[in-house]
């Protein structure tokens, strides 16, 4: 169990009653899991305002794989509660002197080990988590288990790129097609962490054509490329004089990806539904063919 002191932020700790401070003080956040679409519009906005949120306690994270671990608490049902506790390190004089004299109470936000998550299904492995108040990152749980001291511990992996797709170069990018190119990659960006997969790579799709097309049309094609599908657009690049082998071998396979969300393909050529890492490999795709005809950062 664990409480928040009201006043410092302070965390608290221990079986039953969290009597004992923890120090240092660990990297915490409110938290929500995405049961349904709604639920992103209900994120905690502070602790304060929203003491019945999840709590998410930190313990690991790294950069490189995106993966974060740490242990996941739910709100008793009174908040907050006034509680017997030790004295903080950082608590001042004063107050150390009373805690040794009568002892020392003060007001908690408490929370117990979230076991909730482990009674859905896969114990919650699948389901989407936002961390953060107000302004929320999204997360995947893909590991649960129970600790020895019956805490909650969760393996969350992120959903958002983490610069996977790269600054567009504004001053590269002609003027008249900066508009349809930003707009094209942001949505690309956004369906990272928010779509499924197949929605994922439909939106790499039409970005990679977009980029492309209006890369033709600066280098000399008629407008009228801008109306072609990827297909032909890939043809067009092959046949233009200064042809980027590299970006039409990266949109091919963006472009082979996209027919596998379509059930009439999967059931005519034996094709299998896209995951997760397919749509990383269509961002990361993406990305070269943006670098690859000089308009990334």
């Amino acid at each position: 169990m664990i409480g928040i002191d009201t006043n410092t932020m302070h965390l608290y700790e221990g079986l039953g009653t969290p009597l004992y401070p923890v120090w240092p003080n660990p990297a915490v956040s409110q938290a929500r899991l995405i049961l349904q679409p709604s639920d992103r519009d209900r994120i905690p906005t502070s602790l304060f305002s929203d003491p019945q949120a999840l709590f998410f306690r930190e313990d690991s994270f790294d950069a490189v794989t995106r993966i974060r671990r740490g242990r996941l608490y739910g709100p008793q049902p009174t908040q907050p509660q006034r509680l017997s506790v030790y004295s903080h390190p950082f608590d001042h004089e004063g107050v150390r002197q009373v805690a040794a004299a009568r002892g020392l109470h003060k007001d908690l936000y408490t929370y117990d080990p979230y076991d909730e998550i482990l009674r859905t299904k896969n114990q919650g492995v699948g389901l989407d988590i936002a961390v953060g108040s107000g302004y929320a990152s999204i997360w995947r749980v893909v590991q649960t288990e129970r600790m020895a001291n019956l805490d909650v511990l969760v393996t969350l992996k992120a959903l958002t790129t983490f610069g996977v797709l790269p600054d567009i170069d504004d001053a590269m990018v002609p003027r008249q097609s900066l508009g349809a190119v930003r707009d094209a990659m942001d949505r690309a960006s956004d369906s990272a962490y928010r779509e499924i997969p197949t929605s994922v790579i439909d939106q790499c799709r039409n970005a990679a054509n977009v980029v492309l097309s209006h890369w033709l049309v600066a280098n000399g094609a008629a407008d009228s490329v801008l109306k072609n599908d990827l297909g032909a657009t890939l043809i067009k690049v092959q046949q233009d004089a200064s042809r980027r082998e590299a970006a039409c071998f990266a949109g091919s396979l963006i472009n082979r990806l996209h027919p596998r969300g379509k059930a009439n393909e999967q059931a005519s050529k034996g094709l299998r539904v896209p995951v997760e890492e397919d749509s990383l490999i269509a961002i990361q795709a993406l990305g070269f063919i943006l670098r690859e005809v000089g308009w990334a950062k």
